[in-house]
Formats: structure tokens, sequence, C-alpha cells
């Protein structure tokens, strides 16, 4: 393959095209399979071999089944916690779904609450929805009690984050 101008180059597998000042011809005829000469696809099947399999009738790649996700209830309402950055004072929300509660201009709106069947007292997935002097929420999304740093709020003044649900 002719690319006048351009420069294909094979990383992990993937190409990826960048400018160059010359002509390459590249035939893939020549090319080997990029685990045998890609040290970087070598090194991460050592660390991380991948999950596939080889089927019977001649290499065909399948995934594994898909793992479920655990089953989870919704409660009536969840408790979260409001951080002021600036006066240092933390406040505790217990709010119902569908209820707002404010601390200094910013407004938590607990949209659900879910916690999984197998250990109610083990996580919360809180849905919330946060506005602060304005009528667009600043936040809107889940917030997960084991994970806060996997969906934070990103905020000058405050932090929030899901506790848990509280139980019917």
């Amino acid at each position: 393959m002719k690319c006048p101008g351009l420069l294909l180059v094979l990383i992990a597998g993937v190409p990826l095209l960048a400018a160059a000042q010359e002509t390459i011809v590249i035939d893939p005829s020549e090319q080997s399979s990029p685990s045998e000469t890609d040290p970087v696809t070598g090194i991460l099947d050592e660390i991380a071999p991948r999950d596939e399999t080889v089927s019977e009738d001649g290499g065909t790649l399948s995934s594994p089944p898909a793992r479920s996700a655990p089953e989870a209830a919704s409660a009536p309402g969840g408790v979260v916690r409001v951080l002021d950055k600036i006066s240092g004072q933390v406040t505790d929300l217990d709010l119902p779904t569908g209820e707002t509660g404010s601390v200094g201009s910013l407004a938590v709106t607990l949209l659900d609450c879910r916690y999984p069947v197998s250990n109610p007292s083990g996580d919360a997935y809180v849905l919330l929805s946060i506005r602060y002097r304005d009528p667009d929420p600043v936040f809107m999304g889940w917030m997960i009690a084991s994970e806060p740093a996997v969906s934070a709020m990103d905020h000058p003044r405050y932090d929030v984050w899901a506790l848990h649900c509280t139980p019917s």
C-alpha cells in the first residue's frame, strides 16, 4: 500500500497514521502478526492474558460469557455526605427518593438509590442531580458508595459522595 505524505505506524496491532516527508511502501504480505514483532503486545499478554478461547473447528476466537451485574433493589431513600471545602463543614443529607436537600447554595436531589440484594448494607448506587446557583445541574449521574472516585463531582467548593441507602 502506498501512502504519499503519510506514515503508517502499528502500535499494539492498531494502525495509526502520521505525517511523513517521504512515500513509504508497506507490503501487507511481508508483515508478521503483531504479537511476533510488537514487544508491547507480548508484555501485555504476559501481564493480563486475553480472555479468548479457540474453538475446536479451526481457531475461531470467541469471548467468554459476559458476567452479569449483581441484582439490585431500589430503596425509598438514601444518605449523601456534603463537604464544604471552604468552611470545613460536613453535612449528611438523609433524603427520600425524589426529594431535594440543600447545603449553602448547593441543591442535591436524590433520584434513585439502589443496593445489592445479596448484601443490602454492602454498597449503594445513588442517582443524583446536583445544582449550584443555577437551574442547570453541575452533576447528574450515578455515584457508588464503595467507589467514590469512579464518578465524582468536580466542584471548587463542594464535595459530594454517596454513603448508603435507607432501608424501608
